[in-house]
């Protein structure tokens, strides 16, 4: 005997014995009894192989045998010795299948075989449910009760179907049953349109043009009879993947199924036989009711015609029970839910229903719902389709409440058993208003304004639509108010405003309803215009903001409740409106204005002035020459040699207001408003000798101009003025020896030409700030001019050893008529005086042995007003002298004040150099004092020391001291 292969994850079995009268006790049972003729067979089998094996052409057998002891495995039970064989199991074939290699031969018991669509039906009939789900009530109102399937009409049913076609081309096909799991049948339906014009619940109206094409169909044999196998009680028994048999054994009985099989690996052919050994579980748990249950919408389609109702796709989830691979199924615990009923009160109560589809007449019954299983754990999902429609007077028509109803769930288990119920209460959302929009708004001068406004017709009618005019402002303050009483019609009743129909392009229609539509046929959105006229109150403001919003009201839902899901005003839409009074004419100066002088361009540059205005946009600058103007009035041309005042006064008398075509005007854009003043800059032409007029008209925010300047006092004049630069002018300066102050006399002589209004003379004691008059500070003196010679004598000089500058600048006249303005001649040549101090430097503060000294070196300072620098006359010089007692000379020093050592302070001072003797300067040049280290003649002898400054007219200052010992 060949072994006997048990791999569970290819083949694999289940059993349990099950009772019908305790499944009837369990669910309290209320409904039919499935009646077959037969008693039940209590011990139920049920099997299924993996697709990749392909399908056997051979049955299965079913094996029963006493149990050895001990702890075989599967693989060692299915080959011990003793099996002896109950039953053949296979597909309903009859003799047309004679060409698929599939074995023709009895099914059934083995003492009492039959033919294979008989032995089908015999396992119905013994194993078929008795009983289905139990019968629920609520609030009165019963689901629907299971029925039972006709069983000889459910085979004769299969027989026919498109399935066991499919397993038969199959195997007639692919002889290797390694294809069978890739076989696939493609079908095309020629009387079955596949897409035709998208309408769902109404009958059609016409097919979308190009678009009816047959329905084609790909499906898997294989995987098809599996899913049927493995999830419908019925459908295992009759397609050869499960039986049930009477209890005529012992409790631990073994039984085994086995099938033979033939396979093709490349050239190899191998034959083998799997089995899978199971004993029968005795008290297999129920399913368990789904948990979790809960609905949501999850799809609306549109309806099907204008105010129709909609259909709603609602998606009933709970949690996946646990659905293991069929290899993994736990050994004594196979209640696994496998399929479901589900079932639907409402929305209409009493209307109740099983959402399942119903099996073929006559076979009655419904299809149990199969769950997909996919990759990753995750709620169950039905779609449940529900169109949105009520009764009203005995008609079906539109709903727009929220649906309203009660899901309940129910699981089965592979041999028929059904859970309890679970239910859950769904409330869906109300149909949402529909807004109308308002598109655009448009006003003219006199008040009138259009308002473009849409409904979308596509679905809903409107049964009113309600406009409303405001101020962005004030809008509690309704300027208008109307309201389009459609009731569902195309045109809305009279309403006291005039509405005009219009079509897709905005354009006036020819009429209302399917002329507003590019499509006649297919009502779409919808526009509308209202003209509406309307006071305009500025209120004080420049402008304002009219604005319209738009609410409406869908038929349907008037229909269910009057005046309810009104939708909420729509975005506003405005224009902005503008006070059209022309602003008033800006205020400007009536006295001419100048020019600046010409820049580095030679160009004259004037700020124009005006009043400023917060209510206008901006302003416009026109400008005419003086020259054109004469012209215009037919007189000669200006005369450049008279007074501007005499020429502006030809002006001023004449009409100007009368000339605006001479005037042009300076730029395209409007120049910006400043508050409380305009100012503008203007660039007259290069050169120009003529006066220049400029009018200043407002532009207010809607484009209005003010009106043009009505006197000629009421335009800007402006000239360019000249500047009249004099000759330098030459000076000449000398001391006074002879005063008791320190004076000094100054000459100035003016030359001819521009003439001259006053003389500013500068002084400065810096030989470098004086090559610039700019850089000698402010004049010491203003001189009017007199005559062509003017002297001064400057008595606040104080004497000293650095040179004086002087330098003296002529200043022209200024003549307003003329256009003359003051200008600065160069300066004249600088000239210097010197005036020295009447007596010598002093020497001060002399200190003898100072801190520092020792018994060999003494260390003496002094200080002196004397300048350090080099004078104009030369430099100061140091004699430092040391006598004995006797009056001789010891030591003699001497030194330019300038050329001393220098240190910045006392700490830096150099140390003693021993026998020697040297002088250094401690501080800046203008506080400094000066130290001296000095040789003493011996340690107890005391001695003098004489300090002599000699200034550069060799003046001297001498201070003499004596020297101790240090004691």
């Amino acid at each position: 005997m060949s072994t006997r292969w048990v791999l569970p994850h290819l083949f694999k079995v289940q059993s349990a014995r099950i009772h019908w009268s305790d499944e009837y006790t369990r669910l309290r049972y209320e409904g039919a009894v499935l009646q077959t003729g037969m008693d039940e067979a209590p011990l139920q089998f049920r099997w299924l192989l993996h697709p990749v094996l392909g399908l056997p052409r051979q049955p299965f057998i079913l094996w029963r045998n006493r149990h050895p002891g001990g702890n075989l495995s599967t693989q060692e039970l299915a080959n011990i010795p003793g099996w002896q064989p109950l039953e053949v199991i296979g597909l309903p074939v009859d003799d047309s299948w004679y060409d698929t290699g599939y074995d023709l031969n009895d099914q059934g018991p083995i003492q009492n075989p039959l033919p294979p669509i008989q032995a089908a039906l015999q396992r119905l009939q013994l194993g078929a449910p008795r009983i289905g789900w139990t019968r629920l009530n609520v609030n009165n109102f019963s689901l629907p009760d299971w029925e039972p399937s006709n069983l000889e009409a459910y085979l004769e049913d299969l027989l026919k179907t498109r399935l066991l076609r499919g397993i038969q081309a199959m195997l007639r096909d692919l002889p290797n049953g390694r294809e069978h799991e890739k076989y696939v049948v493609i079908e095309k339906d020629e009387s079955n349109p596949g897409r035709v014009n998208p309408r769902l619940l109404l009958p059609q109206c016409r097919v979308v043009a190009g678009l009816n094409q047959p329905a084609r169909s790909e499906w898997h044999p294989l995987g098809l009879l599996l899913v049927g196998a493995g999830t419908d009680p019925l459908a295992a028994l009759a397609l050869g993947f499960g039986t049930a048999r009477s209890n005529d054994g012992e409790t631990d009985d073994l039984f085994m199924v086995s099938v033979r099989h033939q396979m093709q690996v490349e050239d190899q052919e191998y034959e083998f036989e799997l089995a899978d050994v199971v004993t029968v579980n005795q008290q297999l748990p129920v399913p368990e009711s789904p948990t979790g249950l809960s609905a949501r919408i999850i799809g609306h389609n549109r309806p099907q015609k204008l105010d129709g109702p909609a259909l709603e796709t609602v998606g009933v989830s709970w949690d996946r029970s646990e659905n293991p691979n069929y290899s993994f199924l736990p050994p004594n615990n196979t209640g696994l839910s496998v399929t479901y009923a589900v079932g639907r009160f409402g929305p209409h109560f009493p209307q109740s229903e099983i959402l399942l589809t119903r099996r073929a007449e006559p076979v009655r019954g419904w299809l149990p719902f199969v769950a997909s299983k996919p990759d990753t754990a995750r709620p169950v999902i039905f779609a449940d389709h529900i169109v949105r429609s009520t009764f009203s007077d005995s008609q079906l028509t539109a709903s727009p409440r929220g649906l309203h109803c009660a899901y309940v769930v129910a699981a089965q288990d592979i041999f028929g058993r059904w859970s309890h119920w679970t239910a859950f209460e769904f409330q869906g959302p109300d149909e949402p208003p529909q807004t109308p929009s308002i598109l655009s708004v448009k006003s003219d001068p006199s008040g009138a304004f259009m308002v473009d406004f849409s409904w979308d017709w596509s679905d809903r009618s409107p049964e009113f639509i309600e406009l409303i005019g405001t101020y962005e402002d004030t809008p509690d303050s309704r300027l208008f108010t109307t309201r389009l009483e459609f009731g569902g019609y195309e045109e809305p009743k009279p309403s006291g405003f005039e509405v005009i129909p219009l079509d897709s392009k905005r354009n006036p229609a020819a009429g209302w309803g399917g002329a507003q539509d590019r499509d006649p046929l297919e009502p779409e959105v919808r526009f509308y215009r209202l003209i509406v006229s309307i006071p305009i109150h500025f209120a004080g403001k420049r402008s304002r903001f009219f604005q319209v919003q738009a609410r409406g009201q869908c038929h349907i839902h008037h229909i269910a409740i009057p005046d309810w899901n009104v939708s909420p005003f729509c975005q506003a839409v405005g224009t902005q409106i503008y006070d059209t009074t022309p602003p008033p004419l800006p205020t400007v100066p009536e006295e001419p204005q100048w020019a600046s002088l010409s820049d580095i361009a030679g160009v004259n540059r004037v700020l124009l002035r005006w009043s400023g205005d917060v209510n206008v946009a901006g302003y416009v600058l026109y400008e005419a020459t003086e020259t054109t103007l004469l012209a215009a009035l037919g007189l000669p041309g200006p005369d450049t040699t008279k007074p501007f005042t005499e020429r502006l006064a030809v002006l001023r008398a004449a009409n100007l207001t009368a000339l605006r075509g001479a005037f042009r005007r300076v730029r395209k854009e409007l120049i910006p408003r400043t508050e409380p003043e305009t100012v503008y800059e203007m660039a007259l032409p290069r050169g120009s000798t003529v006066m220049h007029f400029y009018a200043v008209t407002a532009m207010s925010h809607n484009q209005v101009e003010s009106c043009w300047p009505d006197n000629s006092k009421k335009f800007i004049a402006v000239a360019a003025p000249r500047l009249a630069v004099p000759v330098a002018p030459s000076l000449e300066v000398s001391p006074l020896p002879e005063s008791a102050q320190a004076l000094v006399n100054l000459r100035i002589k003016l030359g001819y030409g521009v003439p001259m209004d006053k003389i500013e003379l500068y002084r400065v004691a810096n030989d470098k700030l004086a090559t610039n008059v700019d850089t000698m500070g402010p004049p010491i003196a203003t001189l009017n001019v007199t005559g062509t010679e003017i002297s001064f004598t400057d008595d606040t000089l104080t004497p000293g050893w650095r040179r004086v500058w002087y330098r003296a600048v002529a200043w022209s006249a200024c003549d307003d008529q003329r256009g003359v303005i003051e200008a600065r001649s160069p300066a004249s040549s600088a000239v210097s005086v010197l005036l020295p101090p009447n007596n010598p430097p002093e020497v001060i503060d002399l200190k003898v042995n100072e801190p520092g000294s020792s018994s060999s070196e003494v260390l003496v300072s002094w200080t002196s007003h004397a300048p350090v620098a080099v004078t104009p006359l030369g430099p100061h010089n140091i004699v430092l002298e040391t006598r004995d007692a006797a009056g001789s000379t010891i030591t003699r020093i001497e030194g330019h004040l300038d050329a001393l050592t220098a240190v910045d302070n006392r700490n830096d001072l150099p140390h003693a150099i021993p026998g020697g003797s040297a002088i250094v300067r401690v501080g800046d040049a203008d506080s400094y004092r000066i130290y001296a280290w000095l040789t003493r003649p011996a340690v107890d002898q005391p001695f003098s020391v004489t300090v002599k400054i000699i200034d550069p007219l060799r003046r001297i200052r001498s201070v003499s001291a004596d020297v101790p010992p240090l004691s």
